[in-house]
C-alpha cells in the first residue's frame, strides 16, 4: 500500500490541475481532511459517551485560491466527488442550498460559523477532490467541512502552514506538520489561525448541527481533525464538548495538561497492534441521515435520559435498566435504544481496559480524566495483546447485536456479512445463521470481530482482521454481497492516520 503522504501528494496534483482548468490559475493552498471508521462506540458520541475511532487513509482534499477584489464575496465551489462534477457559487448568507447543490452546504456551514465567530470570511474558489466514499459510514461529509476550514486556513494564515515542498520532503509521512492548526486559542494574530483542533471539530459540528440540520456528535469531527498514526482513538465527548465530568471543566482540563501523551482535553490515543488490519466492505445498501432519521435517534436517547434523570446517557449505567424498562411513558422503542447506549459505553470502556491491560474506573463516575490508568502503562507483551485485540473483536460483535436488536439502525444485508465474519471468528462452518448472538469470538480464521460502520442503515461493515489473513476475508465478504446483488461491492483496507491540515502550493 502507498504511504498516507504518497496518496495525498497524489490526490492534491489531481486537483491542482482540475482547479487550474475550472478557474484558470494555479491553487495557492490546501485543505486535507481524513475519513473516520468508528470502531467501538455506536450512536454514543450525542450521549456525551465514549467512542474508539481511527482517522484513515481515505481523504477529502480541496485546492483553492483566492479571488479576485471584482468577484468580491463570492464563493466558488466545484465538486469532482458528487457524481458529475459541478460548481455552486453563493454569497455567505444564511440561505441554504437546495435539490442537487445541497452538498455545497457542508462548506457554507463552516464559513457562515467561522464568521459568527469574528474570523473574517473573504471570497475564494475550490476544488473539492478525494478517495474518501460518500454513504459508507466513513464520515465524507465532516470531511468536507474539516477540509473547508484547512484550506481556509491555508489562504488567509498562510503562517499556520506549511509548504508543499516541505510536507513532501518528510515522506513517509509528516512528523509533525500534519497538525498545523494553531493550538492556541487566544492568538488574534492575522499571522496565525484562531482557531485550536478541538475548536474546528467543534465548529464544523455546529454547521451540521445549526446550518445542515443533522443533530450528530462530535466523533466525525474530532476523528478527523485528531488522527494519529497506527493508533486508535479513544474519545470522552463530553469533555470534547466542553462539559464537566465531574471535578468542573477547569478542573478536568488541569489535569489532562499534565497527562502526557494526552493530546487536546478528551482524547488519548492507543497503539493499534501492527498484525491488525482495518477493513471495510460496502453491503451495496446505501444510507443518508438527513431525512431526518438521525434526529429522531437523538429524541429517543434524550426520553431515555430524561426517563432516568440525567443529561445524557452516558450518566446511565447497566444497574439503571430495569428502572429504564419499568417507565411506562416511554415507548418500547425508546427503551431499547437506550439500552444500547448506556451497554455500548460499557462496551468501550471494557474495549479500552483490555487493550491496555487495566482495570476501568467504576462505572459511577465514566470520567476520561480519571481512565488515566486505562490507556497508560508499561509495554505488553505480544501475548497480552493479542488477548487485548481478542476481546476488543468480541465486543465488537456485542455492539452490533445491540445496534440491530436495542438500537435498531442494522439492515439484513450488514446482519449476513456480520453473521459470515463470526463464522469465520468461531471456527463454524456456515455463515448463515441470520446474524444470531456473536459474543463469544476467540480471534480464530483471520477474523477478531466486525460491526457495522457509521450511522446504520447501510453503508459498510468493519472488520478487525489478521493482517496477513486480509486477502482472503476480504475475497469472501465480497462474495456474500455478490451473491445476494449479482454485483462486487467496493472494499477498503486502511490505516490509521494523522488528522487534518494545511499546506501552501505556491
Amino acid at each position: 500500500m502507498p504511504s498516507p503522504l504518497s496518496t495525498i501528494a497524489s490526490l492534491l496534483d489531481t486537483a491542482k490541475g482540475i482547479h487550474k482548468g475550472v478557474f484558470g490559475r494555479d491553487g495557492e493552498g490546501a485543505g486535507v481532511a481524513p475519513g473516520r471508521v468508528e470502531v467501538l462506540g455506536n450512536h454514543t458520541d450525542y450521549n456525551d459517551g465514549f467512542v474508539l475511532s481511527a482517522a484513515i487513509d481515505r481523504y477529502t482534499v480541496q485546492v483553492g485560491s483566492m479571488n479576485s477584489e471584482e468577484e468580491g464575496d463570492v464563493f466558488h465551489f466545484h465538486s469532482a466527488n458528487f457524481g458529475e462534477s459541478k460548481t455552486v457559487s453563493f454569497k455567505l448568507d444564511e440561505k441554504r442550498m437546495e435539490g442537487e447543490e445541497r452538498w455545497a452546504n457542508y462548506v457554507k456551514g463552516p464559513l457562515l460559523k467561522l464568521k459568527e465567530r469574528g474570523v473574517k470570511v473573504r471570497g475564494f474558489s475550490s476544488v473539492i477532490y478525494g478517495d474518501l466514499p460518500v454513504g459508507a459510514g466513513m464520515s465524507s461529509s465532516a470531511a468536507i467541512g474539516v477540509s473547508t476550514v484547512m484550506l481556509y486556513s491555508a489562504l488567509f494564515y498562510p503562517a499556520s502552514s506549511p509548504s508543499l515542498t516541505s510536507l513532501l520532503s518528510s515522506l513517509p509521512h509528516p512528523a509533525a506538520t500534519s497538525t498545523t492548526v494553531t493550538t492556541s486559542a487566544s492568538s488574534t494574530s492575522e499571522s496565525a489561525f484562531p482557531l485550536s483542533k478541538i475548536e474546528v471539530a467543534r465548529l464544523v459540528q455546529k454547521s451540521e448541527n445549526e446550518f445542515v440540520g443533522v443533530n450528530c456528535g462530535l466523533l466525525d469531527q474530532v476523528s478527523s481533525t485528531f488522527g494519529e498514526d497506527n493508533c486508535l482513538l479513544y474519545l470522552d465527548c463530553r469533555t470534547l464538548r466542553g462539559g464537566s465530568s465531574g471535578g468542573g471543566q477547569k478542573e478536568v482540563e488541569e489535569g489532562n495538561k499534565e497527562e502526557e501523551g494526552a493530546g487536546e482535553i478528551g482524547v488519548c490515543t492507543i497503539p493499534l497492534p501492527p498484525s491488525c488490519q482495518l477493513l471495510l466492505v460496502h453491503s451495496l445498501s446505501d444510507h443518508e441521515l438527513a431525512d431526518g432519521t438521525y434526529n429522531r435517534l437523538t429524541e429517543d436517547c434524550a426520553a431515555a435520559a430524561a426517563a432516568l434523570g440525567v443529561s445524557h446517557l452516558r450518566d446511565a449505567t447497566v444497574a439503571d435498566l430495569p428502572r429504564l424498562f419499568a417507565d411506562s411513558h416511554l415507548s418500547d422503542r425508546q427503551k431499547m435504544r437506550g439500552r444500547h447506549v448506556v451497554s455500548e459505553n460499557e462496551r468501550v470502556r471494557q474495549a479500552v481496559s483490555a487493550l491496555r491491560h487495566a482495570a476501568p474506573p467504576p462505572s459511577s463516575s465514566p470520567n476520561l480524566a480519571e481512565q488515566k490508568s486505562a490507556v497508560e502503562g508499561d509495554e505488553q507483551n505480544e501475548e497480552g495483546k493479542e488477548a487485548g485485540v481478542i476481546k476488543l473483536g468480541e465486543l465488537m460483535y456485542a455492539s452490533h447485536n445491540s445496534s440491530r436488536d436495542d438500537f435498531g439502525n442494522s439492515v439484513v444485508e450488514l446482519d449476513e456479512m456480520v453473521a459470515y465474519a463470526y463464522a469465520k471468528t468461531t471456527g463454524s462452518s456456515s455463515g448463515d445463521d441470520g446474524g444470531k448472538q456473536m459474543e463469544s469470538g476467540r480471534g480464530r480464521g483471520g477474523v477478531f470481530g466486525c460491526r457495522l460502520c457509521g450511522g446504520g442503515y447501510g453503508g459498510c461493515v468493519i472488520c478487525l482482521v489478521e493482517a496477513e489473513e486480509v486477502d482472503r476475508i476480504e475475497e469472501g465478504l465480497k462474495k456474500k454481497v455478490e451473491e445476494r446483488t449479482g454485483k462486487s461491492p467496493p472494499s477498503y483496507r486502511c490505516s490509521a492516520v494523522k488528522g487534518a491540515f494545511s499546506v501552501l502550493l505556491a
